[in-house]
């Protein structure tokens, strides 16, 4: 796609291909933008990832706890920044690298509240006790956020489109 992009671009003049930022949104693995960025020096771009959930993304848009933008030139950031002018959360510039390795880490993270819930739901049921209470009951705990803990779900499916390719991909 980015390839298409660019060859598409040849045809610009100077003042058209100087503005058009390309914004990746996708979990990608680090060092992935950085290597576009080199390998199609023409093209500028940016790496903001998306923190949705599956259900509520559009409130989880327009609700955002945290905006992360890799760059790697301030002004590509200026502009980026701009788009999020209405916003009121905090927003994170970085580089590339850091920003793809944000979005992962907090993929992994929460993959590993899932399947920590499964592991205790399995404890509990060899015990004979109710997980659901139990994990209600830690959860109150204001260190330990519900998020990803419900035990009654159980583990998310290996060909989820989302969480486990992250860790198994």
């Amino acid at each position: 796609a980015v390839k298409q992009l660019h060859d598409s671009g040849q045809n610009l003049d100077q003042h058209e291909k100087k503005n058009p930022i390309i914004v990746i949104k996708s979990t990608v693995v680090p060092g992935t933008t950085r290597k576009l960025a080199l390998r199609f020096p023409g093209l500028k771009f940016a790496f903001n990832p998306e923190f949705l959930r599956a259900g509520s993304a559009q409130n989880d848009f327009l609700n955002q706890e945290r905006i992360v933008i890799g760059v790697s030139d301030a002004g590509i950031a200026e502009d980026v920044v701009k788009v999020y002018a209405e916003w009121k959360c905090p927003i994170i510039i970085t580089d590339f690298n850091t920003a793809e390795t944000i979005k992962l880490v907090a993929n992994c993270f929460l993959t590993l509240k899932v399947a920590y819930a499964c592991e205790i739901a399995n404890i509990c049921r060899i015990l004979g006790v109710n997980a659901n209470i139990v994990m209600d009951a830690v959860t109150l705990d204001p260190r330990i956020h519900p998020s990803h803990l419900d035990p009654s779900k159980g583990p998310i499916p290996i060909t989820s489109h989302c969480l486990p390719k992250d860790l198994f991909g």
